[in-house]
């Protein structure tokens, strides 16, 4: 496993905090069957994202 290095953790955060867009999450849907999955769609709708880049099975199933 790689070591991170704390300037580079500083540099991270600091990155993020310029290109981050703080939303509000105000909708309340229930389409998929993993509650944990629910602020992702919910954190994407009201960000108004195009994508969501992810892996898991039930965000996929989505598509």
């Amino acid at each position: 496993m790689r070591y991170i290095y704390e300037d580079d953790i500083i540099v991270f955060i600091r990155v993020l905090g310029v290109i981050a867009k703080i939303v509000s999450v105000r909708s309340k849907f229930r389409i998929i069957k993993d509650p944990p999955d629910y602020l992702i769609l919910r954190t994407a709708k009201g960000g108004r994202a195009n994508y969501i880049v992810s892996g898991d099975k039930h965000l996929l199933s989505l598509r």
